[in-house]
């Protein structure tokens, strides 16, 4: 991995050189994640936009801290020559941010909006307390989950007619993630993912900009332990890993 690295930061003090980096740099990730090429992109090249045309300004929302995919889309976008301006909103906020007009995500008009929602910052009861789950309360707790996201998103992308907005739910990997329990019952988890995932859907089949993200295939790419990190969690509510991100 250091040695990509050092081909990378070779190819980016050149002046002969300086603009192979960044197809070196897309070529590379998409192999194995190297973290160590990363943070040298973003230490050799975040600040040169060297006049990009092109500009995207993007929002950032998530049930838990998604702010380390902001230095990762930063430096995509920057190896694709388009230069960014970011929005990162507060963490389980948001609803809040969608619903309300002078809310900064309004003000700060994006073209383009990430969000990503994961099912045990949506409905934490069901994998904090399984076991005293009643499955109508958490029905009925869906439903309206359902109705407020659609409700939001609805009016977000009819507000923000010139922005597209990716959105994806995460399951877990976390136990009891395959099944949830209470007094006579026992039905799985991923019925809460579908029945949130097919407001999704709706609305992406209504709107032309609402994109659903499978986030059931992301998600199966990487095992539990390089996925999620504990630590990560307990320091700054950041549910995932850089390389998940």
């Amino acid at each position: 991995m250091k040695d990509i690295a050092d081909k990378f930061i070779e190819l980016a003090d050149s002046k002969k050189k300086h603009d192979d980096a960044r197809p070196f740099f897309l070529k590379q990730i998409e192999g194995e994640y190297n973290p160590l090429l990363w943070k040298c992109y973003l230490s050799h090249m975040k600040e040169r936009n060297d006049n990009f045309e092109k500009k995207e300004r993007i929002a950032l929302l998530g049930s838990s801290n998604i702010m380390p995919m902001k230095d990762m889309l930063q430096s995509v976008f920057n190896a694709n020559k388009i230069s960014t301006d970011y929005y990162v909103g507060e963490y389980g906020n948001y609803l809040q941010e969608l619903m309300r007009d002078a809310s900064k995500l309004y003000s700060f008009g994006p073209t383009l909006t990430i969000i990503m929602l994961s099912l045990p910052d949506i409905v934490p009861s069901i994998y904090e307390d399984p076991f005293s789950c009643d499955k109508k309360d958490v029905e009925s707790l869906l439903a309206k989950i359902s109705e407020d996201l659609k409700a939001a998103l609805k009016k977000y992308s009819s507000a923000a007619a010139k922005n597209t907005t990716y959105m994806a739910i995460i399951p877990s990997y976390e136990e009891p993630c395959s099944y949830v329990y209470s007094p006579g019952h026992s039905f799985r988890s991923d019925t809460y993912l579908t029945k949130l995932r097919d407001v999704i859907e709706w609305l992406e089949n209504e709107k032309n900009n609402i994109v659903m993200i499978n986030a059931r295939k992301c998600i199966s790419k990487y095992p539990v332990n390089k996925a999620e990190d504990k630590r990560y969690w307990y320091l700054g509510r950041i549910r995932y890993t850089d390389m998940f991100f």
